[in-house]
């Protein structure tokens, strides 16, 4: 479902960062269910029920040294010659990734705040070295649908189809972009080589920590900052074709949405995507 515009940004997406070193909805008033603010300020209780959380992680077999907040770890070696797996601070990680949302969120979607947003999501790829934040309207929907009606629902949900992306606007001086993060994640991956129990720890982690970044009160505020009648869908998408994962991620993120239908559209279409 990609375009072949769509994967030569990829590529040249994670070019740039191996080279380039360096559950809840938010709502005024509670639903009927109550919604997660008022009993988890910090929009993490919904992961926190399928995934323990941890601070940091670090490959059993390893060993390794301390690094700055967030960024991989210098890499030491055990006796065995194995090169070390280094220890991620995964709440720093998070914190990083939703202060460059907060900071671009506004540039982005600024110039479109009379449309109606209808979907927020980050994008990475099956395995998490790389993360995009990207949005959709109703509005800019149409004008993909009016050139081509018969993937409509593709161009709805799917966010390599989507018009508005995290490089649509310049993020607030002094503040990370989703490049510069990817790229340590990507470092952070690479740096794992062909360990598979680390590879998957890994995963684990990092996608865990994107649900929990883009579920955050402080991202919805952003978002409600630019319209406080904004109830986006949100959702973290593997874009290599996990639809399974992206569903867990509609469930955990959109819980007391006020446009269930909505929710359900999205859901539908992962469903169906990942075969049903």
């Amino acid at each position: 479902m990609l375009r072949l515009s769509e994967v030569l940004v990829r590529v040249g997406h994670l070019v740039k960062c191996a080279d380039d070193h360096q559950p809840a909805f938010r709502t005024t008033q509670a639903t009927s269910t109550g919604h997660p603010p008022s009993r988890d300020p910090n929009g993490v209780g919904a992961i926190a029920r399928w995934l323990p959380q941890y601070s940091t992680w670090r490959h059993p077999c390893y060993v390794a040294s301390s690094g700055a907040a967030g960024v991989p770890a210098t890499r030491t070696r055990r006796a065995s010659g194995r090169s070390a797996v280094p220890t991620v601070d995964m709440p720093a990680l998070r914190e990083r990734i939703v202060a460059s949302i907060c900071a671009t969120i506004g540039p982005m979607l600024e110039g479109r705040a009379s449309e109606e947003l209808y979907a927020v999501a980050l994008t990475t790829d099956s395995d998490v070295v790389t993360v995009t934040l990207l949005a959709h309207t109703e509005e800019a929907l149409q004008v993909l649908v009016e050139a081509d009606d018969a993937y409509a629902d593709g161009y709805r949900w799917w966010p390599d189809e989507w018009a508005v992306t995290d490089d649509q606007g310049a993020a607030e001086p002094g503040v990370e972009s989703m490049v510069q993060i990817s790229r340590d994640m990507f470092d952070t991956h690479d740096s794992l080589g062909d360990d598979d129990e680390a590879h998957g720890e890994w995963c684990l982690r990092a996608r865990a920590t994107l649900d929990d970044a883009l579920g955050g009160h402080r991202v919805r505020a952003s978002i409600a900052d630019i319209n406080p009648a904004w109830h986006p869908v949100l959702f973290v998408t593997d874009t290599d074709g996990n639809a399974h994962l992206t569903v867990r991620s509609i469930d955990l993120l959109n819980d007391g949405h006020p446009n269930p239908d909505l929710v359900a559209s999205a859901r539908d279409f992962f469903d169906e995507t990942d075969g049903g």
